[in-house]
């Protein structure tokens, strides 16, 4: 699916007036046709043609919207996993998965990228965040508790769920810091 949509991108992404490419097994071809309906209506349409088991070709013109669907799907899932594991509303699930699908989408993270992620995920100020940090590297962990505490408050779920999270997200890191709470 990733491969398919690295392909769509590349059509679109390099396409001015027509374009087309084909991707899929040798015995089902797909073809991907991307191209202006007319200059005028700036309407940029992709037919996607897919060959079926029984040799006819099958034709859709909202190949965006498929590739869309199937992320939102995908997401959904992820979404009733986290509020499964962790016991939270499905908004919270939500909320959770679209963080992190956000987060890995950046390649390469700045420490302002990880702030971010922090302050939008847990809602706490991530300057109080490497503060509480470093206290707990030296072993006063009352300022981590303090945060997790709100951002369970922030997060409508108990300070112990928050702390499950926070270990399933971020445990590797914590523990290479020598953290443990």
């Amino acid at each position: 699916m990733k491969s398919r949509f690295t392909l769509l991108t590349l059509c679109i992404g390099t396409t001015v007036l027509a374009t087309g490419c084909n991707v899929g097994v040798e015995s089902h071809p797909t073809t991907y046709e991307c191209y202006w309906e007319t200059p005028a209506q700036q309407a940029y349409v992709c037919d996607f043609h897919a060959a079926s088991e029984d040799g006819t070709i099958e034709t859709s013109r909202d190949i965006l919207t498929q590739i869309a669907e199937a992320e939102q799907k995908a997401l959904n899932q992820d979404a009733r996993y986290y509020a499964s594991k962790f016991n939270l509303t499905e908004k919270r699930g939500m909320k959770l998965a679209k963080t992190i699908r956000d987060f890995h989408a950046i390649q390469s993270r700045s420490d302002r990228d990880v702030a971010d992620f922090a302050e939008r995920l847990y809602g706490v100020n991530p300057s109080k965040i490497a503060t509480a940090v470093g206290l707990a590297q030296v072993g006063e962990n009352e300022e981590l508790n303090s945060l997790v505490a709100e951002a369970a408050q922030n997060f409508e779920t108990t300070p112990a769920t928050m702390k499950q999270i926070i270990q399933t997200l971020h445990g590797k890191a914590l523990e290479q810091q020598g953290i443990r709470f």
